[in-house]
């Protein structure tokens, strides 16, 4: 559970070796070798069973399956006892079963029960997971009708989020990796995808043709891998994990070459792995691209942990991030802290220069504009702000939320109370009770579903001030409630909600409301004087 790193990505990785690990298992007769084979095995089956997510024990079962099934069907003769690998393998999962259940008595026995429920209709349903991806899914599909031919490499978690089915939903990340490949390359560019991996598999059967059955069973044993690997990314973006991508296109690199080279004398050689140097190069490499990719977000992970209360502190983490990886969401990050450290050093034009920078990079980066918009308020250029924040609303439907508070402060400021009140009638319908609860039962971390529902209650609060500022003091009480209900420790709805009801002439009840916010916050000054 690293926080830098998904276990989705550990997943994939485990997924991808374990054939070649169980060849391992099975290829040798050494007790040491053995106990080091299945202990390491055993572990990984393990974790693998502590997965949250139920779609991944059937690819672990797909692969198991098939693994088998090559074993039983393409076995050589002497070396491959059926009656060793079975009390292997038995052996394995006894001992990685054991495992699993130690961790469940230690950790939660809840993960012993979930685990052992039947991965059925109703279940996937009931998954928060299965229904994210079936959402996101749906979403990617909209993109590939509107975008045939691809919006280009690297921009879908920018476009996604116009595409969306659940406005509540906080990831931004494709599900399926060849949806993902498909949005951005394009029906032409998946093609060739796919076409790629038919000659993979065809050249890998073609393979097990030539030579000996003893001298070609790692062929099978790959193919397990490559084969599984692909059906796990079908239902994840397992391979926007560099390391596991390079593992999967060494894996097929490794089968080309053999179907090139058949009539090398010294393939054997090559395909048993007896020149280690190389793979010891290209495991160094391997790590080098894992550490490559994660210390970014390492570093990025770091800053948003601190940034809540230390903005000076989260300001280096993200020059760390952005300097191995110029991401144009990292920039506009960067770019809104340099926004709230405004007052110190050049940090405003520094603001300014990252989100245009981020902006430049791809213009469907929501949280620049939201940058650029305050930026522009600061600076007292509020026509430009509205423009921005109006795009930057149009890009996400959620960061439509943030848009339109900082529209609504422009909107008080300007006393256009009309048009706060015709804007926010058509968003807020959209963030109704049931829908924010439901999410709420969604989430396992609910901490961005608590930043949701203060903002959203933000909103109504501006929606009540408005309707006081146009004198309709019972609309404005049934807003500030409902923001209220859904940011019960804010002083500003509970005091106007007073405000409200003096002005239906509830005047002891409303009175009663603003003394006690008065009484529980001391230092507390209401931001508008409205009579």
């Amino acid at each position: 559970n690293l926080p830098f790193l998904g276990g989705n990505f550990f997943t994939g990785f485990i997924l991808i070796s374990l054939p070649i690990a169980f060849w391992g298992l099975y290829k040798n007769d050494k007790i040491k070798k053995d106990i080091f084979y299945g202990l390491a095995l055993a572990i990984f089956l393990a974790i693998l069973s502590l997965e949250t997510e139920k779609e991944v024990l059937v690819i672990l079962g797909f692969i198991l399956l098939l693994l088998f099934t090559f074993i039983f069907v393409f076995r050589p003769a002497k070396k491959f006892d059926l009656q060793k690998i079975a009390s292997k393998t038995i052996l394995v999962i006894t001992v990685a079963y054991l495992l699993f259940y130690s961790i469940g008595v230690v950790k939660d026995k809840k993960i012993i029960v979930n685990r052992l429920q039947l991965i059925s209709e109703r279940t996937l349903r009931s998954n928060p997971d299965f229904f994210n991806k079936k959402n996101h899914w749906e979403g990617e599909i909209e993109i590939i009708k509107k975008y045939p031919f691809g919006t280009g490499l690297g921009t879908f978690d920018l476009i996604y989020p116009q595409y969306k089915k659940d406005v509540l939903s906080f990831d931004k990340n494709s599900y399926s990796y060849f949806l993902q490949a498909f949005t951005e390359v394009g029906i032409l560019g998946f093609l060739a995808f796919l076409w790629f991996i038919l000659i993979l598999v065809w050249r890998g059967f073609k393979l097990l043709s030539f030579g000996s059955r003893k001298e070609n069973f790692w062929v099978p044993v790959i193919l397990v891998s490559i084969v599984g690997s692909v059906f796990y990314n079908l239902i994840s973006s397992n391979f926007s994990f560099l390391p596991n991508l390079a593992v999967f296109l060494i894996f097929s690199g490794i089968i080309l070459s053999g179907y090139n080279n058949l009539a090398k004398k010294d393939r054997e050689v090559i395909y048993t792995i007896k020149n280690r140097m190389i793979f010891l190069i290209l495991a160094f490499l391997l790590l080098i691209l894992g550490v490559w990719q994660v210390y970014p977000n390492v570093n990025f992970d770091l800053g948003e942990e601190v940034e809540d209360y230390n903005f000076k502190e989260a300001k280096p983490k993200y020059e760390e991030s952005i300097r191995f990886n110029p991401n144009p969401y990292y920039l506009a990050k960067l770019a809104e802290i340099n926004y709230y450290l405004r007052g110190h050093d050049d940090n405003l034009n520094r603001a300014y220069k990252l989100a245009e920078r981020s902006i430049n990079l791809t213009p469907y980066n929501s949280l620049s504009y939201i940058v650029l918009g305050r930026l522009d308020v600061a600076s007292g250029n509020t026509k430009r702000a509205v423009e921005n924040f109006k795009k930057a609303i149009a890009l996400d439907p959620l960061e439509e939320i943030n848009g339109y508070i900082y529209l609504t402060d422009i909107y008080f400021k300007e006393g256009e109370y009309k048009e706060i009140e015709e804007t926010l009638n058509l968003v807020l319908p959209k963030y109704s009770k049931e829908i924010i609860e439901k999410r709420i039962e969604m989430e396992s971390l609910n901490l961005e579903v608590f930043h949701l529902k203060t903002r959203i209650a933000g909103l109504y609060n501006s929606l009540g001030l408005s309707l006081l500022y146009e004198n309709q003091p019972v609309s404005a009480e049934e807003s500030f409630k409902r923001a209220i209900e859904l940011n019960p420790k804010n002083p500003n709805s509970r005091y106007y909600l007073g405000v409200a009801l003096v002005k239906q002439g509830r005047v002891s009840e409303g009175e009663k409301e603003k003394s006690d916010v008065l009484e529980a916050f001391g230092d507390y000054k209401p931001p508008y004087e409205i009579k």
